[in-house]
């Protein structure tokens, strides 16, 4: 996709020269980055706490969280890997 052509909140950036593609990439790829480092402590607080309040049994969080790291994988690519899918591009 052309600079600045996206419908992302940095495309409009790139396409008004306030920064360049390169940045804007950097930047997507930091949050990328960060989010994928902290999705699983997220998981776990939020299961953490259905269990302690004995909404489901820890059993059943590690199978939801096993659902959840399986769905993140194949809809967001692997951790390493910065596979995002095209509608999750930030407009680049």
């Amino acid at each position: 996709m052309a600079p600045g052509h996206g419908h992302g909140p940095l495309g409009g950036l790139v396409a008004k020269g306030t920064i360049s593609q390169a940045q804007a990439v950097a930047i997507r790829d930091a949050f990328i980055t960060y989010g994928q480092s902290h999705w699983k402590s997220t998981v776990d607080t939020v299961l953490g706490g259905l269990v302690h309040n004995h909404t489901i049994s820890q059993a059943q969080a590690n199978k939801v969280t096993t659902a959840i790291t399986q769905w993140v994988q194949s809809h967001h690519g692997d951790p390493a890997g910065h596979r995002v899918p095209r509608h999750h591009r930030w407009g680049m």
